[in-house]
């Protein structure tokens, strides 16, 4: 015999009027469509996330339709100051001797300082996931 069905016959017999079944079935149900809804959200993240890339590109092409030099190489002068940056900040430490108290602040400010080129980097220069792909359909 299924364990709830005899929970709610206990119940029955206690005098309490309650079919778990029923109340574990619209939970379940509740459940189904949160992580539903969780999953439209991050399917709508994703495609804006794509969106703003493909915008950069587009803005790429229209800087490589000018005359301006600056403009046709900008996102290769950023990419370069950026890398630059990162590695500086990456390798000062094995050059420089820095306070024992102040260990902390250097990681995090070289993570920031990372994270930040990363996403910049990714930004202009896209992910690694693409849309038309259809194993990513089911995110």
């Amino acid at each position: 015999m299924d364990i709830i069905t005899t929970i709610t016959k206990a119940l029955t017999a206690a005098g309490v009027n309650i079919d778990l079944g029923e109340i574990l079935k619209s939970k379940e149900f509740k459940r189904a469509e949160i992580e539903n809804q969780l999953r439209d959200d991050l399917r709508e993240q994703f495609q804006a996330e794509i969106q703003d890339v493909q915008n950069a590109r587009e803005m790429q092409n229209n800087a490589l339709k000018q005359t301006d030099l600056f403009s046709k190489r900008f996102i290769y002068f950023l990419a370069i100051g950026l890398l630059t940056i990162m590695a500086s900040v990456t390798l000062l430490p094995f050059f420089f001797q820095f306070p024992k108290a102040n260990e902390i602040l250097i990681a995090q400010g070289s993570d920031f300082v990372r994270s930040a080129v990363y996403l910049v980097l990714a930004f202009f220069f896209g992910t690694k996931m693409n849309p038309k792909n259809n194993s990513n359909a089911n995110i």
